[in-house]
């Protein structure tokens, strides 16, 4: 018999009471996905409204997997992108009444739902992508390959329907049955690769450590080179190359392959054409090589961008230069961000010139959104304001909408701020001041009780005494903490006040006025490599020689006063490290006790530790968050009211903890990279701290 569920059939499964979905484009039927070994049903809890995958092994492929198999292939689910290696079967042992009800059930597996496209549904669609899409595409899956085969593991049947995108150009693989592993039993018929992805050499079968060595090759070259028309045009169905395309010189060949080396380099297209002469599996290049010619190809490409940007405007091709920039702020945002907005504002004088106005004001807008604080953005946005007064329409004021006093652009922009900040006129801070005090006179009549305290007059501004040298970075170990979370409050109104509170302390790091350890940077004892330096108003820590231990530095302004209120926060971004090790953060209340520190990474997650003494413990444990952008920089900070820290992420309040044990210290920066030789560069960009 066959598993034949209708829509809203229901199955108790330990306790959970699960319902039969429906396919979103074939009304009346249920939501399953066949392929060779097994259906995929879509199932709900009717309690939690999580969704779920009920996998129904044919005849030929259903077995009972042991405990060990099950818990080995759990342990792959923490990783990002191996979430479907979470796997809970139906056995006789533990569900005796819904096999009994269900007997085709047996041996079925339950597993997460993973949203997204297939590969395979790309290609068959001939989707396009751009060049940033295909390069964050790549190194996800050679980055979630190399995690497997440091482990001595692979996937064994690496193929476009394997193979699932999902938002924001992240990776996930699954049907991972047939994963290769020391503990894992060998499958009584091993895989033989699928059509347009198979290895000559494994007609009769594959199932080691090297097995998606071949296979990975053309996936990586297919998402490199789907960018362009030519090749997608080329492409034979659901897949790039024909069975009969493999591994010789033919048409398709040399089309990816001149075009890997046009677009990526050399090195790219030299690793892909190594896979496709190779005569077997372990004569192709390892996922690690191919993550590391990636990171390489990324730098030179933006260099050679930047170059070219250099030239073009040299002969005044603006509009040339606008595109290309661009180009180079989506790959390479800090990077990018200074040669754009130079070339937006050249273009709009030249608009201006020309007496285009509203030409010239969209490209200062565009410059503005980029680009809004320091001089440049004090520019910008009375430049904005000038023309917004010459080119307004002439509509009703009654139909004009309300502005607010403040905005903010688009959750995947950087923000946008209707007043300056540094740089105003003394009426401007005038009014400013007056508002504050009248908000803050609101704000303790409508929060009795709740008034943060005031700090002391700060003490004239001397040499902070040195901290302890600390060599180690933390570990994500639990260590029962005695802090007390307190209710997550996101849309805090102590943080819309914050925001108008003085400055205190403002660097755009145009010049080393904060006193910045720069050049080689490390503690005496440290066996890493790093330098530090000022370019394009950005503060950077370049790792050149990491460690077994792996990299850990913080450094912090100087001259500083210790604040018992304040609101502290930064832009920060992280290039060429693994985005779930290499991490940014900052650290508070810092002195010879002790410092909290909030570590970023940008693979969505932040942690929040404390150090007292010699004990670094967990106040909030790693958590993954919607709120932290892995594709472009975070503004990461603290609001801190005496013992009461919001931690603050994007402008929203993620985590807030009270805590008594350091009541006082400075604030820093901290890179830490935990993984053995990696070499990641930071950035980091407007340091502010505000105080009543």
């Amino acid at each position: 018999m066959v598993y034949r569920p209708k829509i809203k059939d229901s199955l108790l499964i330990d306790g959970e009471k699960f319902t039969i979905q429906e396919h979103p484009t074939a009304q009346g039927m249920p939501y399953g996905q066949t392929g060779r070994r097994a259906t995929v049903y879509q199932i709900r809890s009717t309690t939690s409204r999580e969704l779920k995958a009920l996998k129904v092994f044919t005849l030929a492929f259903r077995r009972q997997w042991t405990a060990t198999e099950l818990k080995i292939l759990n342990t792959l689910a923490k990783t990002p992108g191996l979430q479907a290696a979470q796997r809970m079967m139906l056995a006789p042992s533990s569900h005796a009444e819904l096999l009994k009800k269900e007997p085709d059930l047996i041996y079925a597996q339950v597993m997460p739902w993973v949203n997204g496209k297939t590969w395979q549904e790309i290609i068959l669609t001939r989707e396009p992508l751009n060049s940033k899409e295909s390069l964050e595409l790549a190194k996800g899956l050679a980055g979630l390959l190399a995690k497997l085969e440091t482990r001595g593991m692979a996937h064994c049947d690496l193929s476009g329907p394997n193979v699932m995108v999902q938002r924001g150009n992240q990776v996930a693989l699954v049907d991972l049955e047939e994963v290769y592993a020391e503990g894992l039993g060998e499958p009584k018929r091993k895989p033989a690769g699928s059509e347009g992805y198979a290895h000559l050499s494994v007609s009769k079968g594959v199932w080691s450590p090297e097995a998606d060595r071949f296979a990975s090759a053309v996936l990586l070259g297919e998402m490199l080179c789907w960018c362009d028309a030519a090749v997608r045009e080329a492409a034979y169905g659901e897949q790039y190359f024909s069975p009969k395309d493999m591994q010789i010189e033919g048409k398709r060949f040399s089309l990816m392959h001149r075009t890997l080396q046009e677009k990526w380099g050399d090195e790219i297209a030299g690793l892909f054409e190594k896979a496709w002469k190779s005569k077997t599996l372990r004569g192709c290049p390892t996922a690690e090589e191919w993550q590391k010619a990636l990171i390489i190809s990324e730098k030179e490409q933006t260099e050679r961008s930047l170059n070219q940007v250099e030239t073009l405007m040299q002969a005044g091709k603006l509009h040339e230069v606008v595109a290309l920039a661009e180009e180079i702020y989506a790959f390479a945002p800090l990077r990018g961000n200074l040669p754009l907005t130079r070339a937006l504002m050249k273009l709009a004088a030249e608009e201006e010139k020309q007496g285009r106005a509203s030409a010239a004001r969209a490209h200062y807008e565009r410059a503005y959104k980029i680009h809004p604080t320091g001089n440049v953005g004090y520019e910008l946005a009375k430049n904005v304001r000038r023309l917004q007064s010459e080119t307004k329409s002439p509509v009703k004021k009654a139909k004009q909408p309300s502005r607010p006093a403040r905005k903010y652009a688009k959750r995947t922009e950087r923000p946008v701020e209707d007043e300056p900040r540094p740089g105003m006129d003394q009426s401007i801070w005038l009014w400013a001041g007056v508002l504050v005090l009248i908000l803050f006179w609101l704000y303790l009549i409508s929060n009795p009780g709740r008034q943060p305290s005031v700090p002391a007059p700060a003490p004239a501004a001397t040499v902070a005494q040195p901290m302890p040298t600390r060599t180690a970075a933390p570990t994500s170990t639990r260590i029962p903490s005695t802090a007390t979370p307190s209710p997550q409050a996101r849309q805090s109104p102590q943080l819309a006040q914050a925001e108008q509170w003085p400055f205190v302390l403002y660097d755009d790091f145009a010049s080393n006025n904060n006193h910045w350890i720069l050049g080689e940077l490390g503690y005496s004892d440290s066996d890493w490599r790093a330098t530090g330096g000022l370019s394009n108003q950005a503060l950077y820590w370049q790792v050149t020689q990491s460690s077994p231990s792996g990299v850990y530095f913080r450094d912090y302004p100087w001259p500083q006063d210790e604040l018992e209120t304040f609101y502290f926060y930064v832009w920060a971004w992280q290039e060429y490290g693994q985005p779930e090790t290499a991490c940014y953060g900052i650290s508070f209340r810092e002195n010879e006790a002790g410092y909290y520190l909030l570590a970023v990474c940008q693979d969505s997650s932040y942690q929040v530790f404390a150090l007292v003494g010699d004990t670094w413990e967990t106040i909030k444990p790693w958590t993954y968050t919607a709120d932290i952008y892995n594709t472009q920089p975070n503004q990461i900070g603290v609001l801190a009211y005496g013992s009461q820290y919001h931690i603050v992420i994007n402008h929203t309040v993620v985590y807030t903890f009270r805590d008594t044990r350091l009541q006082s210290g400075i604030t820093s920066l901290v890179m830490w990279a935990s993984a053995p030789n990696d070499t990641p560069t930071y950035y980091f960009w407007d340091l502010v701290i505000q105080s009543p």
